[in-house]
């Protein structure tokens, strides 16, 4: 703005109108009486985040005691920071299990279950509330849920466990699944698969019987299958 070698009062008008109808004012203060061009500018707060403001240039001096106006131009303001929660799970501690993903718990002898403890981890921006755990397939019963997960986890660095107990009343293959309600965006519910097996005490002597010499150990291992040979 050029004062025109007067001292020049200096305002803006602002808003979200269009055409300035209505508007608030913010002082730019006074330039000084001169012939070149000088910046002015006025410091205004409280604006609402992702919004297209509307201002224009108000100047007076002794030459020009009617108010000039300039143009209408514009800006938006930045839009906020969205803040989301992000849930994993880890089953052992450090081995992620993603949202789909199937943990089994093996065979075991009918009679002496078996629990495994999961952990939530919050990695979002925000916290992970509405942690509610419910159960589903033909097997649901097999598989018990000993202890609940708790909620709000911190972002980013917060955890808590939940531990699953394996269970089985009659022997052979059983599958379920549980759901991890949730207030992640695209993780809700999270879904955990689970998968086991049960084999009585009978059939783990009548499946030995057969085995002979290194073979018969409890922990070998020869078809590189990861199942007790005693449980085959």
């Amino acid at each position: 703005m050029n004062p025109d070698g007067y001292a020049t009062l200096v305002s803006f008008q602002y808003g979200a109108d269009p055409t300035l109808t209505i508007f608030s004012t913010a002082s730019a203060g006074t330039l000084p009486a001169g012939t070149t061009n000088e910046a002015a500018q006025a410091e205004i707060s409280g604006l609402a985040p992702g919004t297209t403001y509307y201002f224009r240039v108000l100047a007076s001096n002794a030459e020009n005691t009617v108010p000039q106006l300039g143009s209408i131009l514009s800006f938006t303001t930045e839009g906020e920071t969205q803040l989301y929660p992000e849930i994993s799970t880890e089953q052992p501690l450090l081995t992620n299990l993603p949202t789909g993903g199937t943990k089994a718990f093996g065979t075991i002898v009918l009679g002496s279950p078996v629990s495994l403890v999961f952990t939530i981890k919050n990695t979002g921006t925000a916290n992970l509330n509405g942690l509610t755990i419910t159960k589903s397939g033909a097997d649901e019963a097999e598989f018990t849920v000993t202890s609940s997960p708790t909620s709000p986890i911190a972002a980013p660095t917060g955890s808590t466990t939940f531990t699953v107990q394996f269970n089985p009343a009659t022997s052979g293959a059983k599958t379920a699944a549980i759901h991890i309600a949730n207030n992640d965006k695209d993780e809700n519910p999270f879904v955990i698969n689970l998968s086991g097996s049960g084999v009585t005490a009978f059939d783990i002597a009548m499946n030995s019987a057969t085995l002979t010499g290194n073979n018969a150990l409890p922990l070998a291992t020869p078809h590189n299958d990861g199942v007790n040979n005693r449980l085959k």
